[in-house]
């Protein structure tokens, strides 16, 4: 019983980070009259991508972004199957970029959860796993970039391959944090967190 209470507890801040991240995008309006870079820079090179074509930028940490875009093109166009691909994409930009906007957001907040009960099943806290999960409202940028298409929005994503690789044994978000302060240019504090078979401890730098 009170390890279904706890996974439902770990629920909370993936639904309220989606909830936010969702709202927070439709007060923007269509990209088209609020932003067009680098959304539609990703747009377009997922659609080269999924055409199977070189995408005019190949460098820099981007590139997952649009694959991740090439991929959800693809699956939007299966339930239009209006007209060809290339002149679907052109013709209605901001659907796309809608839906490519909510599959981030969707699938930072299944992140977020993952990583919790990742670390709640290491801790056998909940409390702790919980805790985890605030990292991505330390600083209200990593909210604000939900509304946008950007390669930053892979950094919740980010956190849950960390975890992964440490195999739940050794998790540090040193690194990833510091790539945060380095975007963000503002202090955020976030937890060292150490977890052997021995022992267990939480260090706050």
């Amino acid at each position: 019983m009170m390890k279904k209470l706890n996974v439902l507890f770990l629920l909370l801040l993936p639904l309220l980070y989606c909830y936010i991240g969702i709202l927070y995008k439709s007060e923007i309006g269509p990209y088209h009259l609020f932003v067009t870079d680098p959304e539609y820079a990703y747009l377009l090179n997922g659609l080269n991508i999924r055409l199977f074509s070189l995408p005019y930028q190949v460098n820099g940490p981007g590139t997952p972004l649009q694959f991740f875009c090439a991929f959800v093109i693809g699956v939007i166009h299966l339930f239009r199957n209006q007209e060809s691909l290339v002149a679907d994409v052109i013709k209605n930009p901001d659907l796309y970029l809608d839906i490519i906007n909510t599959s981030l957001i969707a699938v930072s907040s299944i992140s977020i959860f993952i990583m919790g009960y990742m670390v709640y099943k290491t801790s056998r806290n909940g409390f702790t796993g919980t805790f985890f999960q605030l990292m991505p409202f330390a600083s209200w940028m990593t909210i604000d970039i939900s509304k946008h298409i950007m390669v930053e929005n892979f950094v919740v994503i980010g956190i849950l391959f960390l975890v992964i690789e440490s195999n739940a044994e050794l998790v540090s978000v040193n690194t990833l944090m510091w790539c945060i302060k380095g975007i963000y240019k503002g202090p955020i504090f976030i937890p060292y967190f150490l977890v052997s078979k021995r022992e267990k401890a939480t260090f706050v730098n």
